[in-house]
């Protein structure tokens, strides 16, 4: 496969869906908002790799972002965890933590377009794999006297 040594760029429209998704819009609500259809933008996210690892890539600037922020922020959550329990509320103070990503921060994706189309050529060849596996099943079970599997 040829290597396209020139990156490819987002259209307008791919931008400003990025703006959208960024800022918390829902995939509906950022489609409606740029004008194209919702179905285009989960293709985008699917079989996109410049749209995906851009995204991707955006939302790992914005995590880096918030979490610099809610570290400075520690000092002052684990001040109100101390004060939720000393109160005998700590479940609320916890789930503030929790929800801000920094008890448990969520996974985001490579914002690499080299290593998520290494991923999908990974995912096609497992995929081709269990093809053939199951055709190669299918013919040992045709093949077999009691048409069962031997």
């Amino acid at each position: 496969m040829p290597q396209n040594t020139t990156p490819k760029k987002l259209t307008r429209q791919q931008e400003r869906v990025l703006e959208r998704l960024l800022v918390g819009d829902t995939v509906t609500a950022a489609a409606n908002a740029v004008k194209v259809d919702r179905t285009t933008v989960h293709r985008w996210l699917r079989d996109d790799l410049t749209f995906r690892a851009a995204y991707n890539q955006r939302r790992h600037e914005l995590q880096a972002a918030y979490r610099a922020r809610l570290l400075a922020m520690v000092g002052t959550a684990v001040d109100a965890v101390d004060q939720a329990l000393a109160n005998g509320d700590a479940r609320t103070a916890l789930k503030v933590l929790k929800d801000l990503g920094l008890l448990s921060p969520p996974v985001i994706g490579s914002g690499d377009e080299k290593v998520l189309e290494a991923a999908a050529e990974w995912v096609e060849v497992a995929e081709a794999r269990k093809r053939e596996d199951l055709e190669m099943e299918r013919l040992l079970v045709s093949l077999s006297p009691s048409g069962r599997r031997p």
